[in-house]
């Protein structure tokens, strides 16, 4: 025996096995793929479908357990709204760049510092602000 409810998104099967008598009589199981079946049957959208609870009915074993809950949740379908794509425009090509010349080194100096003195460049820290003597 199944018995099915419905309550807003949640679908609550109720199942139980009828108790063995005499020894002849037949084993009889349901599970979660015989409930599933069923749900199916009766015109419920099987795959949009997720468990909270399942359980188990049979008539084997010592105390077997005869009856059974099953608890759905009906997944609704999100819509997105905010899907919209996003078209790119043109991009500007980047500008070829002209080759620049190799530095031209004087053969005489090598590009040293002669005076060894630190360039003027490094003005930021702390005590090179001060007057470079010779000049």
């Amino acid at each position: 025996m199944i018995r099915v409810e419905r309550d807003k998104d949640l679908v609550k099967v109720y199942a139980a096995v009828e108790e063995r008598l005499f020894a002849r009589d037949p084993h009889s199981t349901i599970d979660t793929k015989q409930i599933f079946d069923f749900l199916k049957e009766k015109g419920y959208n099987v795959s949009d479908m997720e468990i909270l609870q399942d359980s188990f009915c049979s008539t084997t074993g010592n105390n077997p357990p005869l009856s059974g809950t099953w608890i759905f949740r009906e997944k609704k379908e999100e819509k997105n709204v905010k899907n919209i794509k996003k078209t790119r425009g043109r991009r500007p090509r980047a500008k070829p760049t002209k080759p620049t010349k190799p530095v031209e080194e004087n053969k005489l100096l090598r590009n040293e510092n002669v005076d060894r003195m630190q360039p003027q460049a490094q003005t930021g820290l702390r005590g090179q602000d001060k007057e470079i003597p010779g000049k």
